[in-house]
């Protein structure tokens, strides 16, 4: 592939994950985030946003791993764990100062609580809460390199191998979301079986680079309505006509996740094809790239931008009427709520957008400054 290819791949790539953190920050302006667009009552966002991010590791994870895979594990434990580790306990210390003054916003700083929460249960409770899919990301990393690394002792040819593997995370994924669903599997357990259920998108992804990418060239005018059909297929057919899945805690899982998977696969192909409609028929956006880069600081700091847009609502409503856009907000929920947002009004959620990735960008900048 020459270069001009790569840098329009690479694009591409970066509009795909622009898309996906955009649809996690909307996700997280309560109700009407869902239907700030109207395309999302058919591709919703709790169907694909993170097995997008899924699907991209899986794209971009290179074959060598596999030889050597303690390396990739510390190199993802650099990207991912200290990371999760440094901003949640800088929140936990920012917490207990709020919860000394009038706040009651998750739990103050202990030192188990930091560290070992994330391994037994769930990640500390704080305003970077999304980072949980970091942590959740990390485990899926472990456990997909190391089970490569030993199927490639059992299976010389690259194909069988990749399909059996996909296979096997696929019936892994299905089995864990039925035994969480059967038995109420208890939060420590969810925690890994969790990892084990995102696996299945990053093989797809690493499926689709090697061997289908270069197939997926069908007409937009069929491509579209086939995925559509699909959706239809799905909501018709599964137990709860539910294409929405809550990947944090395995909620609203139907017919043992098998929804949530095919789901998934159509989200990600409607927006794969979306970035590409974009990057081949725009020029490159360095904004755009800088998102697509930054992806992993939005998803640490968007919350604190929307909470530091509901104290400018505070400051200005006591001067301005501003209710056209911003109903009153709720006190309780604005001192106890890390996702609460003054969102009930659709024309709010822009402001949410703007703030969480306007936020999170401007400390992504800092530290770039920092680092250079």
């Amino acid at each position: 592939m020459n270069n001009n290819n790569n840098k329009k791949l690479n694009y591409q790539v970066s509009i795909l994950q622009t898309i996906a953190i955009i649809l996690v920050v909307l996700g997280h302006t309560e109700k009407n985030g869902h239907t700030a667009l109207s395309i999302l009552n058919w591709v919703p966002i709790y169907s694909c946003h993170l097995p997008i991010f899924l699907f991209l590791s899986g794209y971009l994870y290179h074959p060598n791993h596999d030889r050597s895979p303690i390396p990739f594990i510390i190199k993802k434990a650099k990207t991912l764990l200290i990371p999760f580790y440094l901003i949640n306990g800088l929140f936990l210390l920012i917490q207990t100062i709020m919860n000394n003054n009038g706040f009651n916003i998750g739990r103050s700083f202990s030192f188990s609580y930091w560290i070992l929460q994330p391994w037994k249960y769930n990640q500390p409770l704080t305003f970077a809460i999304p980072t949980w899919f970091m942590f959740a990301l990390f485990l899926s990393y472990i456990f997909f390199c190391l089970i490569r690394y030993l199927l490639s002792f059992a299976l010389k040819n690259e194909l069988v191998r990749d399909i059996t593997l996909l296979f096997i995370l696929i019936c892994a994924g299905i089995l864990s979301v039925h035994y969480i669903n059967s038995t109420n599997a208890p939060v420590y357990q969810v925690v890994y079986l969790r990892s084990i259920i995102m696996m299945p998108f990053i093989q797809m992804g690493y499926v689709y680079k090697k061997y289908l990418e270069k197939m997926d060239n069908a007409a937009n005018i069929i491509y579209f309505p086939i995925l559509l059909l699909i959706q239809l297929i799905i909501i018709f057919t599964a137990t709860k006509p539910n294409l929405t899945f809550g990947l944090y805690g395995i909620k609203g899982f139907v017919n043992a996740g098998i929804p949530f998977y095919i789901t998934g696969m159509t989200g990600i192909a409607f927006w794969m094809r979306i970035s590409r409609i974009l990057s081949s028929n725009s020029k490159e956006s360095t904004f755009v790239t800088y998102i697509g880069q930054h992806t992993k600081s939005i998803m640490m700091f968007h919350l604190s931008g929307f909470f530091i847009l509901n104290c400018l609502i505070h400051v200005i409503s006591k001067v301005l009427d501003i209710s056209r856009i911003f109903y009153n907000l709720n006190y309780d929920k604005f001192h106890s709520n890390f996702y609460y947002t003054a969102a009930d009004n659709p024309r709010a959620v822009l402001f949410y957008l703007i703030f969480g990735i306007g936020f999170s960008l401007i400390i992504s900048m800092i530290v770039d400054k920092i680092k250079d």
